[in-house]
């Protein structure tokens, strides 16, 4: 079973703690109610507050994939990938960094809207 961690820490913009837990709350159930072939589940989530704490857990066990919640969590995120190659590293924003390079997964190309968004707003 895949270990993940979501860091609640940061905050960007006008979004609330409040959002960014509901956030939170929506992306955990997705993460926990995916199964493989057999509808064995695949991953374990925990939710940890910041991401020193984060780090504490990687050190004590091994953890999969790690998920920063906020755009203002990128340098801290490049840092710990940076020193930890093989950890799966996420960060989620609402708003696409204009100065940066844009990945996107081909996968994603069922997803209109979303294309949408990247390529036009």
């Amino acid at each position: 079973m895949r270990k993940v961690i979501i860091v609640q820490e940061g905050q960007w913009g006008i979004v609330t703690k409040k959002n960014y837990d509901e956030f939170i709350k929506i992306l955990k159930k997705i993460v926990e109610n995916a199964v493989d072939g057999n509808k064995e589940r695949i991953a374990e989530v925990e939710v940890v507050e910041t991401s020193a704490e984060a780090l504490t857990r990687l050190e004590m066990k091994r953890i999969d994939t790690l998920i920063f919640i906020s755009r203002d969590m990128l340098a801290e995120a490049k840092k710990i990938k940076k020193v930890h190659h093989r950890l799966k590293v996420v960060l989620f924003t609402g708003l696409i960094p204009e100065e940066e390079v844009i990945l996107v997964d081909k996968g994603w190309l069922f997803s209109s809207k979303e294309i949408e968004r990247i390529i036009l707003y």
